[in-house]
């Protein structure tokens, strides 16, 4: 069961002790909407996939949460969202289509023009560096040193082999950099050496320091991650960014706190001489990218083919990391796809796949996770063949 950090919302709850079974299914008993569920995996409580709801929802298989609570609580944090100026100083994340793709966050390959500075050349390589080392953070970077071979470029405003959209060419910022696009990180950071901001830099207590933030900030936003304060900024939830891609944003990352000031994502601060992540930034880059994302453990023991003609099944046995994640399996005949399941909404269990193509033959059977709410998929692995 997940600690809340709402006592309200945690003083709300009566436990009880149900297991996800689902009964007869009277006229006035439904199933949750998605909304629903999706409201209630942000508060880091998980629905009983099959249980069925009339006045009270069954949560993470011993908590009884009663509907009209629920909805009380859902109305609420629409009018908290909704209020003129947006909520202050909270973690927000662009929508799920646009972050980056589970597999693009290993090996992010970075490169830095040789225009960029000796001082902003080391934030750059510490930054990087401090996004790696993220304990259950699945990013991590590596230096390249061609242009044309990496995935994020670093770049001075004004440099010739950076692009020209108004953003860049306007940068009053001491940094601005793109956000992901089709499942890759933001291409490029610009870097304002002006001699502006190299003063307002120099004159803080640690400098290096200062751009070591700025980066990290900068390296968020490749990621997906807007400003704390957007709301404040006018930031809205749809808008251009640096490299002219259209972005839709600022969702509040329901997991971390309503009020974040000490966030490296600070518009105004960044914040200035921060030694390291805030708590809620890391909370954010493990839930956006986390290192255990969608791996499925798998019993092939238990993978019995049976019957004789028509339909056979394959019994498998898995245990996956969270319950909002989905089990994906594909059957391949000479290395194409001749069908697809999914489980979803059970973290462990047997699930029995149908062989429906009624063909006999050697086949490879492959599996994968998938974060059904945050549309992460790890890669297909536990591949095995079988004989049906």
């Amino acid at each position: 069961m997940k600690f809340l950090k709402n006592p309200v919302i945690l003083l709300a709850l009566c436990f009880s002790f149900f297991t996800c079974k689902e009964a007869n299914e009277p006229s006035d008993l439904r199933r949750l909407e998605q909304n629903e569920i999706d409201f209630l995996i942000s508060q880091g409580l998980h629905p009983c996939p099959d249980a069925l709801v009339d006045q009270d929802i069954l949560l993470e298989r011993d908590i009884i949460l009663p509907l009209n609570t629920l909805h009380q609580w859902m109305e609420e944090e629409a009018s908290n969202e909704n209020i003129a100026g947006g909520a202050e100083d909270r973690q927000y994340v662009i929508t799920s289509s646009n972050v980056v793709s589970i597999g693009n966050t290993v090996n992010i390959d970075y490169f830095i023009g040789s225009s960029v500075t000796s001082a902003w050349a080391t934030a750059i390589t510490a930054a990087t560096a401090d996004w790696t080392n993220i304990s259950r953070c699945r990013v991590s970077f590596n230096r390249v040193f061609s242009h044309g071979a990496a995935d994020i470029s670093f770049f001075n405003k004004g440099d010739a082999e950076l692009p020209n959209p108004s953003g860049f060419n306007s940068l009053t910022a001491p940094a601005a950099a793109c956000y992901p696009t089709n499942g890759n990180p933001g291409r490029f950071c610009a870097i304002n050496n002006s001699e502006y901001w190299n003063n307002q830099i120099n004159g803080t207590a640690d400098p290096a320091l200062f751009r070591r933030n700025i980066i990290r900030h900068e390296i968020g936003h490749t990621l997906g991650i807007m400003h704390t304060d957007a709301p404040l900024h006018n930031e809205s939830a749809n808008f251009i960014d640096d490299c002219n891609n259209s972005q839709t944003g600022l969702v509040h990352l329901h997991t971390t706190s309503t009020s974040d000031p000490n966030s490296v994502f600070d518009k105004d601060t960044y914040p200035l001489l921060m030694s390291d992540f805030s708590a809620d930034d890391i909370r954010t880059a493990v839930t956006l990218y986390p290192d255990d994302c969608c791996a499925p453990v798998i019993n092939w023991a238990l993978v019995e083919p049976s019957g004789l003609g028509g339909l056979k099944t394959i019994t498998i046995n898995f245990t996956l990391p969270k319950p909002e994640y989905i089990l994906e399996f594909q059957l391949l005949s000479g290395g194409l796809v001749v069908e697809s399941a999914q489980k979803q909404g059970a973290r462990e269990g047997t699930y029995t796949y149908y062989h429906l193509t009624n063909k006999r033959g050697v086949y490879q059977l492959r599996m994968r996770g998938k974060n059904y709410k945050l549309d992460f998929s790890g890669p297909f692995s536990n591949q095995k063949t079988i004989s049906l």
